[in-house]
């Protein structure tokens, strides 16, 4: 199985051609790519599932370049994340193990200005979605309040869960988890019991348009 999702975020538009901020860089997706960065824009979807839907809406983007071209070369960009994995909780993992989260401050002003930036208009159904407020577990808000404070990836979160469990009762204040790094932290964190309830938490807020994903993806291939 493999999964697909936007990375980063839109900050303008030239010529219905994205600008993508990810991280502290910038960068211009043509426009395949722009449609299908727009596309997975907080939604996931696996690989049959998505080249088929954008081969049929939008065939005339695909004859000079595959749309499964299209997506290798949007996640070799950074543009994109992907995970593989047997069962969707394992490639779901894989798939943001290492991105940092951001939480949307305005997300309502950022959706209206990337879609009227591209399209031209503003579709119903998102602003509906938009207007919808946050359905919120108490994980969920806890992960919120982690992710406002300072900059975290799933995996720092997982580890960072684990130590505030461990000394819940001993009264320690550091639980940041980041004396683990690399691929030891992506290890751990994969194999912890919080890994399901966080990665759990993150779709809930991802679909829900609270979080973004942001950061370049620099072990995707440990993945794949």
């Amino acid at each position: 199985m493999e999964l697909y999702t936007a990375v980063g975020k839109a900050i303008g538009s030239q010529e219905q051609k994205l600008i993508l901020q990810i991280g502290q860089r910038e960068l211009v997706a043509d426009q395949q790519e722009s449609i299908t960065w727009l596309f997975l824009n907080w939604k996931i979807y696996s690989k049959e599932m998505l080249t088929g839907y954008l081969a049929q809406q939008y065939p005339q983007l695909a004859e000079g370049r595959s749309y499964e071209d299209c997506l290798n070369r949007m996640v070799q960009r950074g543009i994109l994340a992907k995970g593989s994995g047997q069962h969707p909780a394992e490639a779901h993992y894989r798939m943001f193990a290492d991105l940092s989260i951001l939480p949307m401050f305005d997300k309502k002003r950022y959706r209206w200005r990337a879609a009227l930036n591209l399209l031209g208009k503003y579709p119903l159904r998102e602003a509906v979605d938009m207007a919808r407020p946050l359905i919120l577990e108490d994980l969920d808000k806890m992960i919120l309040r982690l992710i406002h404070s300072g900059c975290l990836s799933t995996a720092e979160i997982i580890a960072y869960m684990d130590k505030f469990l461990l000394h819940l009762d001993k009264g320690d204040q550091d639980y940041s988890g980041k004396n683990v790094t690399g691929e030891a932290l992506l290890f751990s964190a994969e194999h912890s019991f919080q890994c399901m309830p966080v990665v759990s938490s993150l779709l809930r807020l991802y679909k829900q348009r609270a979080i973004i994903f942001d950061g370049e993806v620099k072990r995707q291939q440990a993945y794949t």
